[in-house]
């Protein structure tokens, strides 16, 4: 029997992964297996090859844990700022209208003491409503090492739009891989959505936002768009912490962020992150915020 001279190589190969347990361990093979044909063209049989790549998987684990542990803890210190300066003016906020309240009882101006209190209470009813997604924020992002990239978004998405009546859609491509996303830039795009969204909610008034998702050449762009007020870019541009918490949280994965807004035109917000680190060739870039008027 003469096999043909045709290399393997060319020939049409269906690969497997083979998983075995040995001594307790599992035990990881790429399996390959060729077609064998006489060169009359029966079929002869199979040639199977199997190598084996167990350190090589096992890498890939660790490295995966590294990454989200890594991810972890750079939510954490990102979370710190946030909270020291969005709640920290909340609460500095709070002690100056009490000081205000008190005194304004002292001097028997019940009226004013009154308003005073209420801009306090809805001041704290504020506070507690950031905190509160703060805390589904994080809820959400421990889960999304576990659940991947589109389960994370479509959760935090459904859970804002269920505790703000808010109505949010979803355009995610169906063929999406989550195992292009690295844990880190899936917190930071998490966070970056959910502070667009939150944005739309209470500053634009808002009654839909639509969130898209691509992916292509290495690269994920998620675009926010809502229907609301909109803003004057100079504001912005003045010093908004929203804009600069997302600003952060793209640069702080090789991303960048772009906001477009006018007047009764809602806003949309862009932001382009690369998917894994040997992509980050891309320039850190200050937020592009101009107006379409």
């Amino acid at each position: 029997m003469n096999l043909p001279d045709e290399p393997l190589s060319t020939k049409k190969a269906t690969s497997a992964e083979v998983i075995f347990e040995r001594n307790g361990k599992l035990q990881y093979y790429r399996g390959e297996h060729y077609p064998l044909t006489h060169p009359r063209g029966s079929h002869l049989g199979w040639l199977i090859l199997l190598q084996d790549v167990t350190e090589q998987r096992r890498a890939q684990t660790a490295l995966l844990e590294q990454q989200a542990a890594v991810a972890a803890l750079r939510e954490r210190e990102d979370l710190a700022r946030e909270l020291h300066d969005g709640l920290g003016q909340v609460l500095s906020y709070v002690k100056l209208q009490t000081e205000t309240a008190r005194e304004l009882l002292v001097q028997n101006r019940s009226d004013e003491a009154d308003a005073c209190l209420d801009q306090l209470a809805a001041a704290a009813q504020a506070a507690h409503a950031d905190v509160r997604d703060y805390i589904r924020a994080a809820t959400s992002e421990t889960a999304s090492a576990d659940q991947g990239f589109r389960a994370a978004l479509e959760q935090v998405l459904h859970r804002f739009s269920q505790s703000h009546r808010l109505q949010v859609e979803l355009d995610l491509p169906a063929d999406l891989p989550d195992e292009r996303f690295e844990p880190e830039v899936i917190s930071q795009v998490l966070r970056i959505v959910q502070e667009a969204v939150t944005n739309a909610h209470k500053h634009a008034c808002a009654s839909r936002v639509c969130v898209q998702v691509a992916a292509r050449d290495g690269t994920a762009e998620v675009t926010i768009m809502d229907d609301g007020v909109g803003f004057n870019p100079q504001q912005i541009e003045s010093g908004g912490f929203g804009l600069r918490f997302m600003t952060e949280r793209a640069q702080a994965v090789g991303g960048r962020i772009q906001v477009q807004s006018a007047g009764g035109q809602g806003t949309t917000v862009r932001v382009q992150v690369p998917l894994r680190k040997q992509d980050r060739g891309m320039k850190k870039l200050t937020p592009v915020v101009h107006s379409e008027l």
